[in-house]
Formats: C-alpha cells, sequence, structure tokens
C-alpha cells in the first residue's frame, strides 16, 4: 500500500525534528519517518546559541525546552598545563540542556502543529514524475519533499549518488560525566589546553552535572576505552592535578566519538534536500554540529514553503527553491567546517599548544578580541 505526504523527513534527531518543527510551523503536511525509538543518544551535543533559540522560539518550541529545565553558560576560563590563562565573556549566553531532552522537546513541539511521527525504516528512494517515492519496510510514501537528515552515512544520499569530501583525524574524542566540580562556577565552561590534547567541561542537565570532552591520541584511544572511573580520573590528572577530583560517572554516559569532518557535494537532487550530518559533518570542537543543523532547517523552511504552500508544487520552482537552499547554506556550512578545523588543531596539535596558550591569553584581556573568536557561526 502507498501513503502520501506533502513533506517526508527521513531521520528523527535533532535535525529531522527542528525541520519537521520549522515545516509544520508554516502550515506544511510533515511525515517524519524514524527508524529506531526516540530515545535517544545523551551524549552529543548540548548546547543552543541565541540563533538557535531565536529560530526554536519562531517555531513555537521553546516553551517545550524550558519546560525541561535548561542550564545556561555565559563564560568561558581558558587554562593550560600550568593552570588558568584567563576568562572571557561569551557574546551571547547559551542554553544548555541534554541533548535527548532537546530532541524529545522539538518531536513535542512538532506534534503539536500537525508533524506526524511512524517508525519505520526507508529501504529505498525512486523519483517520480511529480515528487518522489520512499520505499519502507511498510509500504511506498509518495511525497512532494523529501527531506534527508538520516546523519553522516545517510542512506537518501547514497540513493541520490551525492559525494562527499571526507577527512578522518587521528584523534579521538572521549565523553563523560561528573558532578561539577567547585572550583568552576556553574555558568563558566572550561577550557584547557595541554600538548597530549585539550580538555573541555562544559553544563549539562540535570543542573549540577558536568559533561567533560577529553581529547586524546592514536596511541592512547585504547586505553582510555577500557580504564575503569579511577583509571580515567588518574589519567586525567597527568593533564592537571585537579582533574583527578572528578568522580566520573561511567555509567551516567560515555561515548567514543572518531573525529571526523564531511561535506555533500550537493545539498539537493531534483525534490529531495540533505539537512544536519546527511549534508556536513564538523568536529565536536565549539559545539556546532546541531546549532548548523537547526540553521539548515529555518533556511529550508524559508526557502520550500513558498514554493509547496500553493497547494499541487511546479517542480521547476520547488528545484529553484532547493538551489537556493543549497546555495545559502552550503558556503556557511563550509566557512563553519573550516573554522572547527582550526580550532581541532589548536587543542589536538602538541606544535600549536604555545600558540594555543599565547591567544588564549591575549584574548581573555582584549574585549573585541574575545568576542570576535567567541561569535558563533552564520
Amino acid at each position: 500500500m502507498s501513503a502520501r505526504a506533502q513533506v517526508a523527513i527521513v531521520g528523527g534527531g535533532v535535525t529531522g525534528t527542528a525541520a519537521a518543527c520549522a515545516l509544520a510551523s508554516r502550515g506544511l503536511e510533515v511525515l517524519l519517518l524514524e527508524r529506531r525509538d526516540m530515545a535517544r543518544d545523551p551524549n552529543r551535543g548540548d548546547l543552543l546559541d541565541g540563533a538557535s533559540v531565536e529560530h526554536l522560539e519562531s517555531w513555537g518550541a521553546m516553551e517545550a525546552i524550558r519546560e525541561r529545565g535548561p542550564t545556561a553558560m555565559r563564560e568561558l576560563a581558558f587554562a593550560g598545563r600550568g593552570g588558568a590563562l584567563g576568562r572571557a565573556p561569551i557574546p551571547e549566553t547559551l542554553t544548555m540542556l541534554n541533548p535527548a531532552e532537546i530532541e524529545a522537546a522539538l518531536a513535542e513541539a512538532a506534534e503539536a502543529r500537525g508533524a506526524t511521527f511512524e517508525r519505520r525504516t526507508v529501504r529505498g528512494v525512486r523519483p517520480l514524475h511529480r515528487g518522489t517515492a520512499l520505499e519502507t519496510d511498510d509500504g511506498e510514501i509518495e511525497a512532494d519533499l523529501v527531506v534527508g537528515a538520516d546523519g553522516a552515512s545517510s542512506p537518501v544520499r547514497a540513493a541520490l549518488g551525492i559525494e562527499v569530501e571526507r577527512h578522518e583525524y587521528p584523534e579521538s574524542l572521549v565523553i563523560v560525566h561528573a558532578p561539577w566540580p567547585d572550583w568552576l562556577a556553574p555558568d563558566t565552561g572550561w577550557v584547557m589546553f595541554h600538548p597530549d590534547g585539550g580538555v573541555l567541561i562544559v553544563p549539562t542537565t540535570p543542573p549540577g552535572r558536568a559533561r567533560l570532552a577529553i581529547y586524546t591520541g592514536p596511541e592512547e584511544t585504547r586505553d582510555w576505552l577500557t580504564a575503569s572511573a579511577e583509571g580515567m580520573r588518574e589519567r586525567l590528572g597527568r593533564r592537571w592535578a585537579p582533574l583527578a577530583e572528578l568522580e566520573i560517572d561511567r555509567g551516567g554516559g560515555s561515548h567514543l566519538y572518531r573525529v571526523a569532518r564531511q561535506h555533500a557535494r550537493r545539498y539537493a537532487a531534483g525534490p529531495v534536500a540533505l539537512a544536519g550530518d546527511a549534508a556536513h559533518v564538523t568536529p565536536p570542537t565549539g559545539g556546532q554540529g546541531m546549532n548548523l543543523a537547526i540553521r539548515d532547517a529555518a533556511a529550508l523552511a524559508d526557502a520550500a514553503v513558498p514554493a509547496l504552500a500553493a497547494g499541487k508544487p511546479d517542480p521547476d520552482r520547488l528545484g529553484e527553491a532547493l538551489a537556493a537552499y543549497e546555495s545559502r547554506r552550503w558556503k556557511a556550512n563550509e566557512r563553519a567546517l573550516r573554522n572547527a578545523h582550526r580550532l581541532h588543531r589548536m587543542r589536538t596539535e602538541r606544535s600549536r599548544y604555545r600558540a594555543a596558550v599565547l591567544g588564549a591569553r591575549v584574548m581573555t584581556r582584549v574585549p573585541a578580541l574575545s568576542r570576535r573568536a567567541l561569535r558563533r557561526p552564520d
């Protein structure tokens, strides 16, 4: 049996639920398809910047976010292996919330605006004379617009034959959690540069909880993976003694990320568009991935809604709209990926340690430089 939707979104993570919010809030009929249970990974990014909050406000999603008790990050403290380097206010307050809660809030807001969620696996993508057919394990779905929000390995992107440029880094990122350290203010993120790899501490939820991101070289990744909580504390203490006091919670969520950057050569083909990780993967430095996905969702809605709202879409007009979306977001995301690449090198390459420390000292003493350095991407 076949079904029909005005917009079919493949993937129910932040990208898919944000796109569902953006499109449904502007009156489109949206069907979101997700193959997994919507209980999501708590180890991904949990930072919403000012532009993302503005988009979520416009879609009516911030109320659901606030109901889940987010915390705030207003300042960054920098350190080297010798101790403190200085502090800098963040130009805009960052909203911090566990990513599983962000996805749940976006899904709730999208459903409140009429979006429908179905648990299905998409097996294939087939072009139609008008629109696209998605072949699923429970029948076919025809849609005027398909959004591929199905992650870095995107089957939708593969079905379209869109190539990606990918670079894998030798470093990995270990994510663990701990109670908030008493030597750090609760609204302050902490960035340490170290020749063996940087360490980042940020507030997350529930309040009083910290997320640690630890960069590790290829030769020590296995040691971090197999270490007990006590072993992790010992290894952290080698980078800076007070880190050994943290009560690492291995049972409260931990993960290892193989760091990579990736960019699709195109974001659209026919009446199909890519967004989020399906279009671009950024090194996690700076917490940009989720916010770029929300910007993608907003730009896609701006471009596609006028072409779809009149009813039966004109394929040429929709194609032009998706080309405009691609042009707008590809350039902005490419800049963000280059910036994340530079930041990643500053935090991981031993040869850049002295430059990173000097840069932090200067930046924290010159407000104009700190505002520029900490400004969020487009």
